[in-house]
């Protein structure tokens, strides 16, 4: 077996983001979006994690998401009018406005209209689709993206011709994602997922740069030896020791632009900037930020099965930048005795 060379290892820095969803219809080869629903709490699916689906055996990544209130409005009459009561968000409500009336049989854009003449409602804020005499979809938008919306406020004027009633319910909730853009596109080949099939969401990943440096990690034991009269006698077990690692990589640049999609290796280990949503890999929230360390060695000879190695929680201790050779060297510590080896095909 040759020695490992870099080029065919990836190196990748994880945060501690998890979530689980579930596919909500069935989606078809090709597509690059999907939509989901039962968003575990907190309900947040953070651009630029990764996840899987059962019935997939592909790894995609988050690219985008929608998680606008969406409210529908149904009318149940064949004459007459009705109001819509707005009353902003969950969060900062405000006093009732009501819509002029709206004819029963009106078109979407009718009654995105007569939203829109409301002082706190604004041309896209909202977007209504539907036919002529609804049932009509409203998605916020605009200044009330991803903000839990108060239902609005049907009110019966004098609808006649049918059960007279205005229903308004929320099919998807906002602050929550019900559609998430994604990367790469599903194919027939690696499988497509079922309706109601589990969405694993995994941590932000960055993949290092390493270049012409290079990553070692030591596990070390604390060994005791006891002595009898100045011979040696029995041998026990001191301190566990953490993992130390050293990681040389690709300096480009110390920080991301503002808003930039990928953060630099430096903001994602001191967690700011882009990295800024990035959650620490440890379990325990008082201790200080970490991330995970994954290496996936994959032989260019065939038949040889790939290894991943986990680093859990690393925290540097000391960046070291050389500007000569554009190059970080980072030192710090796992909090574990031993990493994680796992092989597979």
């Amino acid at each position: 077996m040759a020695r490992i060379d870099l080029k065919n290892a990836t190196i990748r820095l994880i945060d501690g983001y998890g979530n689980t969803a579930a596919v909500d219809d069935t989606p078809v080869t090709g597509n690059t979006d999907l939509t989901i629903d039962t968003v575990a709490e907190p309900g947040i699916v953070d651009l630029g994690v990764r996840f899987t689906i059962v019935g997939s055996t592909e790894t995609y990544y988050v690219t985008g998401y929608n998680a606008n209130e969406i409210q529908l409005v149904t009318v149940d009459a064949t004459l007459g009018n009705f109001t819509l009561g707005f009353t902003g968000t969950v969060a900062n409500p405000i006093a009732v406005q009501t819509t002029a009336n709206i004819p029963e049989g009106s078109t979407a854009a009718v009654v995105q209209t007569e939203l829109e003449a409301l002082a706190a409602i604004i041309p896209g804020d909202v977007l209504v689709t539907g036919s002529a005499g609804g049932p009509w979809t409203i998605e916020f938008m605009g200044t009330y993206a991803n903000v839990d919306i108060v239902l609005l406020a049907g009110v019966d004027v004098d609808l006649s011709g049918g059960a007279d009633t205005i229903v308004v319910t929320t099919p998807s909730a906002g602050g929550t994602p019900h559609n998430i853009s994604f990367t790469p596109a599903l194919l027939t080949a690696d499988g497509i997922p079922s309706n109601d099939a589990v969405i694993t969401f995994a941590g932000h990943t960055l993949e290092v740069n390493i270049g012409e440096g290079n990553l070692t990690y030591s596990e070390k034991r604390e060994m005791l030896y006891e002595l009898n009269r100045g011979a040696l006698d029995s041998v026990r077990e001191g301190d566990e020791q953490p993992v130390e690692v050293s990681m040389d990589f690709v300096w480009e640049f110390i920080t991301a632009i503002a808003g930039a999609a990928t953060p630099t290796i430096e903001d994602a280990l001191k967690q700011r900037g882009v990295a800024l949503d990035w959650e620490s890999s440890s379990a325990d929230p008082c201790e200080p930020y970490a991330v995970d360390l994954e290496v996936e060695y994959v032989p260019p000879c065939g038949g040889v099965q790939r290894e991943l190695i986990t680093l859990p929680d690393f925290r540097y201790e000391s960046l070291d930048h050389n500007f000569t050779d554009a190059q970080v060297s980072a030192q710090g510590k796992c909090n574990v005795v031993e990493a994680t080896v796992v092989r597979a095909a």
